[in-house]
């Protein structure tokens, strides 16, 4: 299950959640139990679209590596990093997504419920 949790109550306890990301001050965490403080369930959809609130740009920039990276791997475009001079660096790895209209509802939805709480 997906949940919300505010910042405070993460710092008091956050054993047994997976920590996904943070949206204003709330938490965006997994757990198969419930927290032990206030939440507010969310759906999947609603949870891993934290990284896509409050963003205007049309692409995001995302790293290898981490659970971001793995739940769009399919969907980056590798984008070639350079040097000053010009000069492609390989070993830099960097890829961009095209946030989609279901990002952006999904992320509205997720403000929308932090939103009530804070």
């Amino acid at each position: 299950m997906y949940y919300a949790i505010f910042l405070d109550d993460y710092l008091k306890d956050s054993s047994n959640l997976l920590d996904l990301g943070r949206v204003y001050k709330a938490v965006i965490v997994k757990s198969d139990i419930p927290p032990t403080h206030d939440y507010i369930v969310l759906t999947e959809e609603e949870a891993l679209a934290w990284r896509f609130v409050d963003v205007d740009a049309e692409k995001i920039t995302v790293r290898p590596g981490g659970e971001i990276f793995e739940r769009l791997k399919d969907s980056l475009e590798r984008v070639q990093a350079f040097n000053k001079s010009g000069q492609p660096l390989d070993y830099v790895e960097k890829y961009k997504y095209t946030i989609t209209d279901k990002d952006r509802r999904d992320a509205l939805a997720l403000r929308n419920k932090i939103e009530r709480f804070i």
